[in-house]
């Protein structure tokens, strides 16, 4: 039986998965779709499991390394990664998180950061709420939270030192746009770090372009989606140097159990979920539903198989 907070993770993680395999474009119409998602995940905070305020409601991939032995200790040690990523070490610096949810790591990081001052974005009012409420509960002044895409953003240019992106670059493949923006309003010699999982190849190869138009009805397939290369070579064409690219699957700090195991048992509930409604409808065959439902599933593992997504973390300066 999973818990509220387990639901909200995996929940979180399917949602990620889902728009890397599909492809997904961060424009007006999916922006919608997230916010009302989203809104829809925290209507009613009193329902979601709490320890304690400093695990500060980390629902991301847990950073494992050595003396980290539970998930709960891997999703505070994520943020600490972050903090080691980002090399703020308490300096008078504005900090940017794009896609900041409820503001967890921004919580986290503006508490061990106090000269530092945090900005999280976000496109639900109810994570901006509950961070708030977060904000509130830690007696921060150094931390701001509003709706914004990251896409365009309100800020002004060359105003953040530093800038991070926890698992919030999955939902977009327009690699180039996004990153235009960030430039924007970054510093020149500041810095930019994303923590998130990419493909390692695209879907072109001719039998699986098939079951993705079958699947998914996409057509556009000579677009690079959602591949680490094609992040790297936007971060160049986008005056980005220094670029740092580790794989954090590889190296063990993020358990591929999560990557692969766990998607695959949520998507077949999703799946379950979506074929049950269509029996409740009386409309259908079971047993052509059924074969269907496996035929999906099956499809699905050969494109997560041929993609080969891992978890990353990448880093990158502007140049001056």
């Amino acid at each position: 039986m999973l818990t509220s907070k387990n639901k909200i993770f995996w929940f979180n993680y399917v949602l990620l998965m889902v728009n890397i395999d599909s492809g997904n474009t961060l424009n007006k119409s999916s922006e919608k779709q997230l916010e009302k998602k989203y809104q829809k995940l925290w209507s009613d905070p009193k329902k979601i499991g709490r320890k304690d305020q400093n695990l500060a409601l980390g629902w991301h991939f847990g950073y494992y390394e050595k003396g980290i032995k539970t998930h709960e200790e891997a999703l505070i040690n994520m943020n600490n990664y972050v903090k080691r990523l980002l090399n703020i070490n308490n300096k008078n610096v504005n900090v940017l998180d794009v896609g900041c949810g409820v503001g967890s790591t921004v919580i986290h990081l503006a508490k061990q950061n106090p000269k530092s001052t945090f900005y999280g974005i976000t496109l639900a009012q109810n994570e901006i709420k509950f961070a708030q409420k977060l904000k509130t509960e830690n007696n921060l002044k150094n931390t701001y939270f509003s709706l914004q895409s990251y896409s365009k953003t309100e800020f002004q240019d060359n105003f953040f030192d530093v800038i991070y992106a926890l698992e919030s670059f999955c939902y977009t493949d327009e690699f180039q746009n996004l990153l235009k923006e960030m430039s924007r309003i970054l510093s020149p010699g500041g810095k930019i770090a994303i923590i998130d999982v990419f493909r390692t190849r695209d879907c072109t190869y001719p039998p699986i372009k098939k079951i993705r138009y079958k699947m998914l009805n996409e057509h556009n397939y000579d677009k690079p989606k959602s591949t680490i290369y094609s992040l790297e070579n936007s971060l160049k064409q986008e005056g980005f140097e220094n670029i740092k690219i580790q794989n954090l699957s590889k190296n063990k700090n993020i358990r591929y159990f999560y990557l692969y195991a766990g998607l695959l048992y949520l998507l077949n509930r999703v799946l379950y979920q979506k074929f049950q409604e269509r029996m409740t409808q009386k409309k259908h065959n079971s047993i052509i539903l059924a074969g269907e439902f496996v035929n999906h599933f099956i499809a699905s593992i050969l494109i997560l198989i041929h993609s080969k997504p891992s978890y990353y973390s990448i880093t990158a300066v502007k140049k001056i």
